[in-house]
């Protein structure tokens, strides 16, 4: 609201002023006309003489009383002023300070992210095994689009649909590793490389150096960043568990609802045997690779 009510006292208000010498001028108007057409006689203060007085100027006594009432209905309207421009003004501060509030939990929550990234990058990625390196400004804007929004619970990522495409992956992913739990060589390494590279990608993980991960005569294009290991199984295998941990860290930090079961297979012991049993079905790059 920026169009406020100006205050004034009563006393400067033109209508206050309306009211209050109107009624007293046309009462000494009419006064005066009946005083010039009246025969009052000589001075007196007999009972007769002032009920007679107050017969003849009964009038204008009324009309210049009826400045009083008046009084009170202007007075009555500049407290109904006042009352709404305190009302305007109270608004007006309630907004501005539900909005400082808001923007001022977005930037918490926001640095708050972005410090779970950088602890995250730091903890998990070294010189060795690769750095890692998260866009951590567009992964918030992905997880959390509606931070700048009205809606109370935004910093839940409810109904966003970037979480449910994640985690959609992540079931196939962890469906697709269970189905080689009894026979290990039975892993589809296709729908393993493209799945693993859906979930990294859209977590926006990348190592540098990383070694690059394919099917055999697989295109460059399907093919996901690994960390930079020495042993490849253990590449892929590290890979896997860091990103499940990094989605997990952010579904804690949003203090949504753990999915458990679902991916259940991903946490398996029996990851690493299968993957070591398919290691053949992938084509694994040097290590020291680096982003173009």
């Amino acid at each position: 609201m920026d169009d406020f009510v100006q205050h004034k006292p009563l006393s400067k208000t033109i209508m206050f002023w309306v009211v209050l010498v109107v009624p007293v001028f046309l009462a000494l108007v009419v006064g005066c006309l009946i005083y010039l057409n009246s025969q009052l006689g000589s001075f007196c203060l007999a009972s007769s003489c002032v009920n007679n007085f107050f017969d003849l100027y009964k009038v204008p006594l009324a009309m210049a009383g009826s400045a009083l009432p008046l009084v009170a209905v202007v007075a009555a309207v500049q407290r109904s002023k006042e009352a709404f421009l305190q009302i305007q003004v109270g608004q007006r501060q309630y907004t501005e300070a539900v909005s400082n509030n808001r923007f001022g939990n977005y930037l918490k929550h926001r640095d708050g992210f972005y410090k779970l990234v950088d602890n995250f990058c730091e903890d998990k990625g070294s010189e060795s095994s690769g750095k890692i390196k998260i866009d951590a400004n567009l992964l918030y804007v992905r997880f959390f689009p509606n931070s700048t929004g009205d809606d109370l619970d935004w910093w839940k990522g409810e109904g966003v649909e970037y979480w449910k495409t994640i985690e959609t992956e992540f079931v196939k992913l962890s469906k697709c590793l269970k189905k080689s739990f009894d026979d290990y060589e039975a892993l589809d390494v296709g729908e393993f490389t493209r799945l693993t590279r859906a979930v990294t990608t859209s977590l926006m993980l990348n190592y540098e150096p990383c070694r690059f991960v394919m099917t055999k005569n697989g295109a460059l294009g399907e093919c996901f960043l690994a960390k930079n290991l020495a042993d490849e199984s253990l590449a892929i295998f590290s890979t896997i568990r860091e990103v499940i941990h990094f989605y997990n860290s952010i579904v804690a930090y949003a203090g949504r609802e753990a999915v458990g079961e679902p991916f259940e297979a991903i946490y398996s012991e029996k990851v690493i045997p299968v993957i070591q049993a398919n290691i053949e079905k992938f084509e694994v790059g040097e290590r020291g690779s680096k982003i173009a």
